[in-house]
């Protein structure tokens, strides 16, 4: 991937989020427009660029097969996924599911193409994708004032800073998951406080108490990895570990404290109406049949009148939507398959670093119904995690032709 088409890609992602979308006419929310305005205008995008590197040879089906196994295999079960749910006559998750589950994947074989300088020169840009969303969502909190909208689409008891990225809960599982990789990717000390705070200050515009959660816990499981020895230096790790968990309970008390950032944290740190509804959820499997549950999912009309019998207006989880729209036996294969895919993606580095980040994703998008939705948080995953922490080039292997004399003379 050259310089340039990097650059472009990297601005939809994080610059064009549902806001921003939605300004320039591309009404990304809007149930009633057209299939082609509910994906992504990115999937669009990568699709041709893939079709075209078939073309022109940057990419052959040797690579996939040989270099690219476990990208070639998760993409191959969402695509059987999509199918699936054409033949059981559910294609009510096809939209989201290209925009959050597919278009990771085919950024990732885009990303293994392009070249190591490349990569190493965009780190700075991605420090200001993640400062810039940060920064937008606490002047927003500030002003108590939507830069990108008139009002917000969704009613809060507290407001709630929607940035680039949409949704609250969307933006802040983004921007956990952004910090952890940064945080645990970034060397220099001022840089790293930097981004745990910038990360702390977003996520309390946001509301989300899970995210803070989720970042609390991915620092302590890297110290607790450190400690059992998941390291080379597992001393010096875990004092700054304990350090920067430290600075989190104090930016935590300070913010709540003596700021209006917290309103909502501070306000709502009791089982509140929100965690209610989210347990809540569970209620609607009740109404669901068993076969339907287990194998096909059932069609939004159906969802829809569910929700009413059961009284549950929103399902705030993720798991249970993929459950209506799947059933349970898809619904395993697609989470051990996106497990598997984003653990074999980061084979090369150590479980101190490779479990945290996973824990982040996992334990913050378990707290709403984010995955359930269109949303850029695995494709942020990926990028951010081959730029920062492996960013090595498929490339073959040539044995130099001196070696080859060499070897072939007699001795």
């Amino acid at each position: 991937m050259k310089r340039i088409t990097l650059y472009v890609i990297s601005f939809i992602i994080f610059i064009l989020g549902d806001n921003i979308l939605e300004i320039v006419g591309w009404h990304h929310r809007d149930f009633t427009s057209l299939f082609i305005y509910r994906v992504y205008p990115l999937f669009y995008i990568v699709i041709g660029l893939l079709v075209y590197y078939f073309i022109i040879g940057k990419i052959t089906v040797a690579d996939l097969l040989f270099r690219m196994k476990n990208e070639l295999t998760y993409l191959s079960i969402c695509f059987g996924i999509v199918i699936y749910g054409q033949l059981t006559k559910n294609s009510n998750p096809m939209s989201w599911f290209l925009d959050s589950l597919v278009i990771p994947c085919i950024i990732l074989i885009f990303l293994r193409i392009t070249d190591k300088k490349i990569l190493n020169d965009f780190k700075k840009w991605m420090y200001c994708f993640f400062f810039l969303n940060a920064g937008i969502a606490v002047i927003e909190k500030v002003s108590s004032r939507l830069l990108f909208l008139k009002e917000s689409p969704w009613y809060f008891d507290y407001f709630r800073s929607t940035a680039l990225f949409g949704h609250p809960l969307n933006n802040a599982l983004i921007m956990s998951v952004l910090t952890i990789i940064l945080f645990l990717a970034t060397k220099e000390t001022y840089l790293k406080m930097g981004v745990l705070l910038a990360g702390m200050l977003s996520i309390f515009c946001f509301g989300a108490r899970g995210a803070l959660l989720g970042v609390f816990g991915a620092i302590l499981l890297n110290i607790i990895l450190n400690a059992l020895g998941f390291t080379k230096e597992p001393s010096r790790n875990i004092k700054s570990g304990l350090m920067y968990l430290a600075s989190f309970a104090l930016i935590l008390i300070v913010v709540i404290s003596f700021t209006s950032l917290g309103d909502r944290i501070a306000g709502l740190a009791h089982v509140d109406e929100s965690a209610e509804a989210r347990v809540g959820s569970l209620n609607i499997l009740q109404y669901v049949d068993l076969h339907d549950l287990f194998w096909t999912g059932i069609s939004l009309s159906k969802i829809d009148m569910l929700q009413y019998l059961s009284g549950v207006e929103i399902i705030e989880n993720f798991y249970i939507e993929w459950l209506l729209n799947f059933g349970l036996a898809v619904t395993v294969i697609l989470i051990v398959s996106l497990i598997r895919f984003l653990y074999c993606m980061m084979h090369n580095i150590g479980a101190d670093i490779k479990l945290p980040i996973l824990f982040t994703l996992i334990a913050v998008s378990s707290s709403n119904n984010s995955l359930a939705t269109s949303t850029y948080v695995i494709t942020i995953l990926v990028m951010a995690y081959y730029v920062f922490l492996d960013f090595k080039v498929l490339e073959v292997k040539k044995v130099p032709t001196d070696n080859i004399l060499y070897e072939s003379l007699p001795y």
